[in-house]
């Protein structure tokens, strides 16, 4: 849009240039001493205005070229290992997963960003994950999703080794839910009006949906004309309506308020309670309920086991990132009271 804009002011440019030229022919036959002034005047400033805009222009072909370049380049990238045009959606019937001595690799040339990973989880069993920035955390979703495939070892899920699977099928087993999360241009409207408008109530999103134009309303690019925490609370909503036996969650309560955040872990716990689910944790608080929690430090498990018993443990290190989260949302809040005091 840029260059379009930048190119309509050279044409103008230009134009104006030649009906300048023709009023100076004009004056020419009227007053030579008059025109050759006017000319030599206006053409100092016009000409150089020109050069701008074509200057401009140039740069901005040069970078359409770029981008074409990049555009031909995605259309050239392969298929991902393991794609097939299959999707078996039932695979899962349980919903038990096992790491069995998993490593994995951003690519060869860099170190093992999980390492020696083996747990199991039971059936129904709800692990939360946890761990400081580059711990392995979200690694640990992407490689259940074969984002990234495994370097040693392996993932069985219902004792199937994942990586026999086409990606396909092997996706459409879970549900995810994201923190930054996408939304494609359409209408709220998708399955039974009753279902979807129980699935909104049940996320405390109905009103807001309502009061746009209900299931009607129109999804912009992106879900731009929704906030990130409505973004994910349709997410959520859709995982409702359709549940599957695994349950992936990365950060999905990070951009909402904590009123909205206890809402949305009750529907989980309480919609979902049949699934297996991980999740990602953002805040330490999200995960208190599960039945277990793993504590992932430069890529290996430090820690596992429930809540409570890390809890109780002056020295483990889900205590000290529980403790530290608190600090942190104390000093917060006595700042934000400082702010309203100073103002």
């Amino acid at each position: 849009m840029a260059g379009v804009n930048v190119f309509s002011a050279f044409v103008i440019s230009l134009i104006t240039n030649l009906v300048t030229t023709g009023l100076f022919v004009k004056l020419l036959v009227l007053d030579r001493g008059s025109a050759l002034e006017f000319f030599l005047i206006y053409n100092i400033f016009s000409f150089e205005r020109i050069l701008e805009n074509l200057q401009v222009v140039i740069a901005e072909f040069i970078n359409s070229l770029k981008y074409l370049k990049s555009t031909e380049g995605l259309m050239n990238v392969p298929h991902e290992r393991g794609f097939r045009e299959v999707r078996e959606t039932q695979w899962v019937e349980e919903g038990r997963i096992q790491f069995e001595g998993f490593s994995v690799k951003y690519s060869d040339e860099l170190e093992t960003v999980l390492s020696g990973i083996d747990v199991r989880v039971a059936r129904g069993e709800k692990i939360g994950v946890v761990g400081r920035t580059g711990s392995g955390k979200s690694t640990t979703l992407l490689s259940l999703l074969r984002i990234l495939e495994a370097h040693s070892g392996r993932i069985l899920i219902d004792g199937t080794d994942i990586s026999a699977l086409d990606l396909q099928s092997l996706r459409a087993g879970f549900n995810v839910i994201l923190q930054d999360s996408f939304l494609f241009t359409g209408t709220v409207r998708e399955f039974e009006e009753q279902s979807i408008i129980r699935a909104l109530e049940l996320c405390g999103l109905w009103e807001a949906v309502r009061a746009r134009n209900g299931l009607a309303t129109v999804i912009e690019e992106g879900g731009d004309n929704f906030s990130a925490g409505e973004k994910q609370l349709i997410n959520i909503s859709r995982t409702l309506l359709n549940p599957k036996r695994i349950v992936l969650i990365d950060e999905a309560t990070a951009s909402i308020d904590s009123r909205t955040d206890r809402l949305v872990q009750r529907v989980i716990s309480e919609q979902l309670s049949a699934s297996t689910i991980i999740t990602i944790a953002h805040r330490i608080d999200t995960i208190l309920s599960s039945d277990r929690i793993i504590v992932l430090d430069k890529g290996k498990i430090v820690e596992l086991d429930a809540p409570h018993e890390l809890l109780k443990n002056p020295d483990s290190h889900f205590r000290k990132l529980y403790e530290e989260s608190h600090t942190s949302k104390r000093d917060s809040n006595s700042s934000r009271r400082s702010s309203k005091f100073l103002y």
